[in-house]
């Protein structure tokens, strides 16, 4: 990818880390999510947008740790499954429309004040 690409993908990156970390649920100094309405990214449905430790991923939460242990709170970082990620996506016109899309959408659906999907 050129130069030019790589620096439109990351700016639309930082503004999705940063609109998660401003309107979205910190876990850890390291770990947020949103979840106000379930994102389409490139060809999955997804109910989170995450950042984790500097990167933008895409997925849902299990009940079950990394390690197989059942949890009744499924919502931490060790639950975390991320289908996609910002590597999966390439810096070229198309991924970045879908970057473009779901963050617009992530900023209107939470402009309609709806309620998240799961109690926290």
């Amino acid at each position: 990818m050129s130069i030019q690409t790589d620096k439109k993908k990351k700016e639309i990156l930082n503004n999705i880390a940063e609109y998660i970390k401003e309107h979205g649920t910190k876990l850890t100094d390291k770990f947020y999510y949103w979840n106000t309405y379930p994102v389409v990214i490139k060809d999955i449905c997804v109910s989170y947008v995450v950042y984790n430790n500097g990167k933008i991923e895409f997925g849902d939460f299990t009940s079950v740790h990394n390690d197989g242990e059942y949890v009744d709170d499924g919502i931490q970082p060790s639950t975390w499954k991320c289908r996609k990620s910002e590597d999966d996506l390439s810096s070229l016109k198309a991924d970045r429309e879908y970057l473009e899309s779901t963050f617009k959408g992530m900023k209107i659906t939470d402009s309609k004040n709806l309620q998240k999907q799961w109690k926290e």
